[in-house]
């Protein structure tokens, strides 16, 4: 439920929904549940609508955990475009990894097999000219080898150091979050409550269309 005649002093349509669910919040707190159960001259709707038509002033009391609240959220807009645009990156490195150690496994294999035949040839027979082909395929092999390892570790730090360095802009936002939603809740809702009961409970007019 939420109420749309008045004006809201929120950037955002989310803001708006996060006052309203604020309030129904401190409804239930046991010293405003209970001096609405003592005052019959106002109710729990009656003093939801006051709330909200004085959210302007409620909201006063915590512009500045609102400021940061909003900056927090604008810094991680950028963020999560920036995420989005290094997702293509990221894949890439995954797939050249992949790619590395397929080449790594297959060279290493390669190596083994034209060094162990060269080695086997070389051991039965006193020349070597028509195998030593063999010997530089396999050390070509061994050298292909190595080489894709050492690239392919290189790929994977940079990467490791590259997340590490990736900001969490969500986590601000979620603190920023709580910090307005615990200045809003004791500096302004609660005490605008507070104030309409206690005038409600004297005759006076606690309740504001």
């Amino acid at each position: 439920m939420h109420n749309d005649q008045h004006p809201h002093p929120f950037r955002r349509e989310e803001h708006r929904r996060l006052f309203e669910q604020f309030v129904d919040e401190a409804l239930h707190v046991e010293e405003i549940a209970k001096a609405l159960a003592e005052t019959p001259d106002i109710n729990a709707e009656q003093l939801r609508t006051a709330t909200w038509a004085h959210a302007e002033l409620i909201t006063g009391a915590a512009a500045a955990e609102y400021l940061r609240l909003t900056d927090a959220e604008d810094r991680a807009e950028p963020a999560a475009l920036d995420a989005v645009d290094t997702a293509e990156p990221a894949e890439g490195v995954g797939a050249f990894a992949l790619t590395s150690w397929v080449t790594i496994i297959v060279a290493t294999i390669s190596a083994a097999v034209f060094l162990g035949a060269y080695y086997a040839i070389a051991l039965t027979t006193r020349h070597d000219d028509g195998v030593a082909p063999l010997r530089l395929v396999g050390l070509a092999s061994l050298a292909i080898a190595l080489t894709t390892a050492v690239v392919a570790g290189f790929a994977m730090l940079f990467s490791a150091g590259r997340n590490q360095r990736t900001p969490a802009p969500d986590q601000d936002v979620r603190r920023a979050r709580d910090a307005w939603h615990r200045a809003l809740l004791h500096r302004g809702i609660l005490p605008f409550m507070t104030t309409r009961l206690a005038a409600a409970a004297l005759g006076r007019d606690g309740v504001v269309g």
